[in-house]
């Protein structure tokens, strides 16, 4: 998943990628979120998943993120020093994660994260919702 913002703040959106453990495409989303910054976009990223694997019944969950920012604040669960509104959606995430056995969150490097940035880049320059949350929806070639 991934936070995008064209300026900080500026036009904003998230993306992202949903798979199983078998590497099954499970949703796809793109959605506009209005002007905010960077950070904010990032969480908002890994909330919108957090909430899509609780609906979907998963227990288990590893959410890779290009944001240390964001990353650090959910694994030392320590959200000062930042805007009251990163601090609700961390705050957020953390409290959806008790409902789940095992969550992990991880930073990965920008380079490996390419179609959620991808994704995220695309609605907020057009400012255009896209999303597929039901597996029947995905390209044949997607959803297998």
């Amino acid at each position: 998943m991934d936070g995008s913002s064209r300026g900080n703040p500026s036009p904003a959106g998230i993306g992202g990628i949903g798979r199983d453990s078998l590497g099954t495409i499970h949703f796809l989303f793109s959605i506009c979120k209005g002007c905010h910054t960077n950070n904010l976009m990032e969480a908002l990223a890994i909330l919108f998943v957090v909430e899509r694997a609780c609906d979907l019944g998963w227990s288990t969950l590893i959410c890779e993120s290009d944001s240390q920012v964001v990353v650090n604040l959910l694994t030392q669960q320590h959200s000062t020093d930042v805007s009251w509104q990163l601090s609700l959606v961390v705050n957020q995430i953390l409290h959806l994660c008790d409902s789940l056995v095992f969550v992990s969150f991880k930073h990965i490097p920008r380079e490996w994260n390419g179609v959620a940035d991808c994704l995220t880049k695309w609605t907020s320059e057009h400012m255009h919702n896209w999303y597929i949350v039901d597996k029947g929806q995905l390209p044949l070639d997607l959803s297998h």
